[in-house]
């Protein structure tokens, strides 16, 4: 299965294995906006400043088969805002292919 290695290259900072995660035809799609990117929209350098400006707590692997990975997380973004983020990812040839995702605002942490 693949959120060990997606969530390793994440922590470990490691752009080109994140992106080798996800399927030539990827797209992410941003619940709050619609927006939707596809992997030729990733810019490495604003994944990278992702990955450093973003820290998650609570991160737990939900279900994960052949077909969809879901997982939820609290993340902390660098403005102190923290969210939970409910993220469900289709699968095609193992690697991650369409992915959502929803965001709920939480309240500071004390």
């Amino acid at each position: 299965m693949i959120y060990e290695r997606y969530v390793a290259a994440w922590e470990n900072l490691d752009v080109e294995d994140y992106l080798a995660c996800c399927h030539e035809v990827y797209e992410m799609t941003f619940h709050s906006t619609g927006k939707v990117l596809t992997l030729a929209d990733f810019d490495t350098d604003q994944l990278a400043s992702w990955m450093v400006s973003s820290k998650s707590e609570s991160k737990r692997l939900i279900y994960e088969n052949d077909d969809i990975l879901v997982e939820h997380k609290i993340t902390l973004h660098e403005d102190g805002n923290r969210t939970a983020t409910l993220m469900v990812h289709l699968k095609k040839d193992g690697l991650l292919w369409r992915t959502e995702t929803g965001v709920t605002p939480l309240p500071p942490k004390d």
